[in-house]
């Protein structure tokens, strides 16, 4: 974690297509230059087309920009099972995107992002066999009033057992 971008783009360079790294943590990556959107896109491609073999991706407080958001979730290999998107600014485009790409998600992490309530008839039908960990922004538990008895012990909705997350998804999807 807190890799420099510059050392990340010299990696993302040298790492040759179909290399078989399962998992990758570029979590808050630093960079003083919070402007450099270009270098932090020009990696995130070179990752995405390259590591083919990723199943885990961390991607919390790197601070990407829309285009380098909408190309990972549309272009990441569909082998990827756990991402870690929190912080981000995902919306509910790039997690439709993310359904259709990855279709077997088990963890993800979507806290403090820009998603709503609009997307989930999507994720409760693309990933509810496989979901297993499941982290949103604190509005949506308010929103789904899961603020309640439902949730009482539970901070935040990836510490929901997995019996009342499939009640969830399926009461969203009807």
């Amino acid at each position: 974690t807190e890799s420099k971008l510059a050392l990340m783009s010299t990696i993302s360079t040298v790492i040759p297509h179909g290399h078989r790294l399962t998992s990758l943590n570029l979590s808050m990556v630093g960079c003083t230059n919070h402007h450099n959107f270009w270098l932090r896109y020009s990696t995130i491609e070179k990752i995405v087309d390259k590591l083919r073999s990723l199943k885990n991706i961390i991607l919390a407080g790197t601070n990407l920009c829309r285009k380098s958001i909408t190309y990972l979730c549309t272009y990441l290999s569909n082998t990827v099972e756990k991402i870690n998107l929190a912080t981000e600014r995902v919306r509910d485009s790039d997690v439709r995107a993310l359904t259709n790409t990855c279709p077997n998600i088990s963890f993800l992490n979507l806290t403090e992002t820009l998603i709503t309530l609009d997307v989930f008839p999507e994720l409760a039908t693309t990933w509810s066999e496989s979901m297993r960990f499941w982290s949103l922004p604190k509005r949506i538990a308010t929103e789904l009033s899961l603020a309640s008895e439902r949730v009482r012990y539970f901070q935040y909705l990836e510490e929901l057992p997995q019996e009342q997350f499939h009640l969830l998804l399926f009461s969203i999807k009807d």
